[in-house]
């Protein structure tokens, strides 16, 4: 007698609810579909999902911490994986874009190491993975500059975007992350990208300004030529 192999409909999603909720986590997810038969696993955005029912056709479960826009959601039954129907965006969830309230201090010496304090709203949770602080140093234009000079934006050792490094970053959670400013100077615009989505800092952050202390000498023949040199707090 032949025998004939009989394999089970693959899970098929239809939708999921709601479609977004904070990097925190925690958010209630339901999940509507067919064929999840009685037990499996799911997955969003290649994180675990704990689910606390499952139907045939229903799955309560809720969203774990993470980041990032378009997450795709995945149910598992007996080795097989979830179909989207055809429907392009019916598997996708999203986590809410970091957003900030504040930043303290406000300044910072050149010399590196102040302690900075950012707080807002989905800031991740990550130190040195997907979710990575980043700024750019602008220098204005100072005295005696040429008539329309446009301000560079360059960092102490390369232009553009630089990274904070890992080891410079004390905390990093949702509300919170909390640094040790690089040396650097002129004026800074924070961005701050978790996931795929940035957030830029509404307050203004600069490097101090120089400050002289002293001149030396104070006075010198009409003929010029003498060696003066300034001393300062910060160089810039």
């Amino acid at each position: 007698v032949g025998s004939q192999r009989v394999s089970y409909a693959v899970p098929v999603i239809f939708d999921v609810q709601p479609k977004h909720g904070p990097t925190a986590g925690g958010t209630p997810l339901t999940i509507t579909g067919a064929f999840f038969s009685r037990s499996g696993s799911v997955t969003l955005g290649g994180r675990d999902v704990e689910c606390d029912s499952w139907t045939e056709r229903d799955l309560r479960c809720k969203v774990p911490e993470g980041s990032g826009e378009d997450q795709e959601v995945v149910v598992f039954v007996a080795g097989q994986r979830s179909d989207w129907s055809g429907l392009s965006s019916s598997a996708l969830f999203s986590y809410d874009p970091p957003s900030i309230a504040s930043i303290f201090p406000p300044s910072a010496g050149t010399e590196g190491g102040t302690v900075v304090t950012i707080q807002g709203e989905n800031l991740g949770s990550g130190v040195g993975g997907k979710d990575a602080l980043e700024f750019s140093v602008q220098i204005t234009c100072g005295p005696g500059s040429e008539p329309g000079c446009v301000p560079e934006t360059c960092g102490p050792s390369s232009p553009g975007w630089r990274s904070i490094p890992a080891e410079n970053i004390r905390t990093a959670n949702h509300t919170t992350i909390e640094f040790e400013m690089p040396e650097g100077a002129g004026r800074v615009l924070f961005d701050v990208a978790v996931g795929n989505q940035t957030a830029s800092v509404p307050v203004q952050f600069a490097y101090e300004p120089p400050m002289l202390r002293q001149v030396q000498p104070r006075s010198s023949s009409t003929t010029g030529c003498a060696q003066w040199e300034p001393r300062s707090r910060w160089q810039q």
